[in-house]
């Protein structure tokens, strides 16, 4: 009877409206909340500097870098209509994840159920990494989004085998691979379900046509990507750190990431909580205990069981080719940053688990342990969200490119060192501030998200001809310029250091302060250089 009066009240469209409306009002105030409470970092600011230099300089930034175009010329398109300070930047991820979050909800409700599709649309909306990356002008919650839809419309295509299916996975999958490299991964894990399905073997002509229809419209960028994938510098940052932590490390990061744990990636810098396995455990239970149940067949729903095996091997698919192209050549598989494509797919996954979680001969207890594991599955989150809030990142970049604007005159100089020059170049351009940018060693301003500062700490003679050089551009500066110099407190910088003490003992150097990095590691000294020449 309380069943049947529960589905009852699930049926009202009033009630579902007001359903839809308070999550997606819930999702989008979540990630509204302190929006620029922290600083544009090196990656959001590396993303907008590209964004505004046109197709024709995009293209020549992203040779040096390691992503596609689709974002930034989306940015680029944001940018223009509502501005380029903080807020609006980030707004773009902001829908990006409302809307990811909106999307689970019908894929659920459609495929597992409305109760499924409920908790899976709230386990996005409240999840601190998605919050994360919801509020960075970054690609990974349209990528999220996007690998959502495309393997939603790759189970439609399979079941119902119509062609319109067929072309929204081809658009969605197209999407995805012209949004971030590491949605290549999906083609393999997409091509095991086909052949897992029997799609293949029963249409194989139609799915060869929409391969190749992908592959064509790809064809443009193939030569962009491979030069990519050569690029030594790419994941330079990254491979030292994937020798460090090895595969665990990038695993951890995920079941961090994809269960309530660490409110942001090992990367960025924090003060951050006790982290517990709690959650992690937590979450694992429950995915095992209530996907077994499913598998199982208790409740005796082949369509059910079919979808929620494709529902797993699109969320795990993925992330085991890239753990194995990550042994095998470059590591690419990046935990808790580049795994955000499935995690939209993981918490319906996660969602499925706990419907699954039923004891039909002691109904009341099932019911009462599902959305008590639901309670605390959120609970967590809102503890990782509150950490979020808490711990943000300002007065860094932000302040250091204020230092500079506020004493900044027409023909001053700036020295950026490392991968210093993205975030305070973009506050500096913002503002209009009169200077002109330059970067030690040359080379790091043509790719200012990437630097391989260890290789270029080992070779002190090119570094000492780099600071001739540099010196002689400084020397075309109008007489009596002041130059600012922008000095982190890296190995790259020794030899520029030893320079700037003997200016300093010649009473040519005057520290204006020290400003800690926004987003990772590290401070820098402000420096003004009064040119003994």
């Amino acid at each position: 009877m309380q069943s049947a009066r529960l589905d009852a009240l699930w049926r009202r469209p009033a009630v579902v409206g007001a359903l839809v409306l308070a999550l997606l009002s819930s999702a989008a105030a979540l990630r509204i909340y302190d929006l620029t409470g922290k600083d544009i970092w090196i990656d959001e600011a590396n993303g907008i500097l590209m964004a505004r230099s046109g197709l024709r300089g995009l293209v020549e930034h992203l040779k040096l870098d390691s992503s596609p175009p689709a974002y930034y010329l989306l940015l680029g398109v944001w940018m223009r209509l509502f501005g380029d300070s903080e807020a609006p930047v980030r707004s773009l991820s902001v829908v990006a994840g409302v809307v990811a979050a909106g999307a689970v909800l019908p894929i659920g409700w459609r495929l597992f159920g409305r109760t499924t599709g409920l908790l899976g649309a709230v386990l996005v909306a409240v999840a601190p990494t998605h919050v994360f990356y919801s509020q960075q002008a970054r690609m990974y919650t349209l990528l999220g989004l996007l690998g959502l839809l495309s393997s939603y419309w790759l189970w439609c295509a399979i079941e119902y085998g119509h062609r319109r299916h067929l072309l929204a996975y081809a658009l969605a999958t197209l999407g995805a691979l012209y949004t971030h490299n590491f949605a290549m991964h999906l083609l393999p894990a997409h091509a095991l379900i086909l052949l897992w399905s029997g799609a293949w073997k029963r249409q194989w002509k139609r799915w060869a046509v929409c391969g190749l229809a992908i592959a064509a419209a790809y064809l443009p960028w193939l030569p962009v990507f491979l030069g990519q994938l050569n690029n030594p510098e790419q994941y330079a940052w990254y491979a030292r750190l994937w020798d460090k932590r090895g595969i665990w490390g990038a695993v951890r990061g995920t079941l961090f990431s994809f269960s309530p744990g660490e409110p942001r990636p090992f990367y960025q810098l924090a003060q951050t909580p006790a982290i517990s396995f709690s959650p992690v455990l937590l979450c694992g239970l429950t995915l095992l205990n209530g996907l077994t149940l499913t598998f199982a067949g208790i409740s005796a729903n082949n369509a059910r069981i079919r979808r929620a095996a494709w529902l797993a091997g699109a969320t795990a698919l993925p992330l085991l080719a890239a753990l194995c192209t990550s042994l095998l050549s470059t590591p690419n598989y990046v935990g808790a940053r580049v795994d955000q494509m499935v995690y939209p797919s993981f918490a319906l996954l996660l969602a499925v688990a706990l419907s699954g979680i039923r004891f039909d001969f002691l109904q009341p207890v099932w019911a009462v342990t599902r959305y008590a594991l639901a309670a605390a599955l959120v609970y967590n989150s809102c503890a990782g969200l509150a950490h979020l809030y808490g711990n943000q990142l300002s007065d860094g970049d932000r302040a250091l490119a204020r230092a500079i604007a506020s004493k900044a005159r027409p023909g001053d100089a700036v020295v950026f060192t490392g991968l210093k020059r993205a975030s305070v170049e973009y506050y500096l351009t913002h503002w209009n501030t009169p200077a002109t940018l330059f970067s030690y060693p040359r080379e790091a301003a043509a790719h200012l998200g990437n630097l391989d500062t260890t290789a270029w700490a080992g070779q002190p003679a090119l570094l000492r001809a780099e600071l001739n050089s540099l010196e002689e551009e400084l020397r075309a500066c109008p007489p009596h310029a002041q130059v600012f110099v922008v000095l982190t407190n890296e190995p790259i910088n020794d030899v520029l250091k030893d320079y700037l003490n003997l200016l300093y003992e010649r009473q040519h150097l005057e520290v204006l302060g020290k400003f800690r990095g926004a987003g990772v590691h590290g401070e820098a000294l402000l420096l003004s250089l009064r040119p003994p020449w």
